[in-house]
This record gives C-alpha cells, sequence and structure tokens, in this order.
C-alpha cells in the first residue's frame, strides 16, 4: 500500500536523481542537510560541502522496491534498490531524512553496489 507519507519521501528520492537536478546542482543541494554524510558505492565518504563545485552524471535511473520507515516524529528512514541504466548498475540505497525547521532534509545516505 502507498502512503501519501511514502510517496512524499519516493518523490524526494526522485528529485535527487533527476538527471536536470544533477547537472544544475541547485535542487539537490537545497535537499542535502548542512551535517549531510554519504557512504558512496565505492566506498568513498563525502560531505555536502564536497557537492558545492560540482556536477553529477546525467544518468537514467530507475528506483525499485521502495519502503519508507518512520523513526521518530523528526526522523525518516527510506531503503531502495537502485537501477541504473546509463551504467547497468545495481545498488542497495539507504537514506535517512531529518525535519528541519518543517522541511525535509537528506541527512544521510549510503549506496552499496549489487554485484552480478
Amino acid at each position: 500500500m502507498v502512503t501519501s507519507r511514502n510517496n512524499y519521501f519516493y518523490q524526494l528520492e526522485k528529485t535527487h536523481l533527476n538527471a536536470e537536478n544533477r547537472t544544475t546542482m541547485d535542487e539537490i543541494l537545497n535537499l542535502l542537510d548542512d551535517d549531510f554524510m554519504e557512504f558512496g558505492k565505492s566506498g568513498k565518504k563525502t560531505y555536502k560541502s564536497d557537492y558545492l563545485n560540482i556536477t553529477l552524471p546525467a544518468d537514467q535511473y530507475e528506483i525499485f522496491d521502495f519502503k519508507s520507515h518512520s523513526l521518530d516524529a523528526n526522523s525518516h528512514l527510506t531503503t531502495y534498490t537502485l537501477v541504473n541504466h546509463t551504467t547497468n548498475e545495481k545498488t542497495l540505497r539507504s537514506s535517512v531524512w531529518k525535519n528541519r525547521k518543517g522541511s525535509w532534509k537528506l541527512y544521510f545516505h549510503q549506496g552499496t553496489l549489487i554485484k552480478s
């Protein structure tokens, strides 16, 4: 069953995967919490400041098996499988979102490569 809250977080995840947003970065930087940290699929640790002067590849992504879980009133966990149709990679993804003064911000993200 898809709930409105589940759909809301699904749309947030799609926003930071959108090809246009990844080339301009404005929307993505707006979504990231000031304390954002990521463990990338490569194993590299990155922070919001690492994204200030770059653009990301405008790859084509598709989300599968999306799940959304409230951790508390101000924290939310999302998990999903991400298929990159440009590189033919499949990864497991998890995100922690935090409510900051009424806006949900991406606080933590992790990508784990699924080996074929």
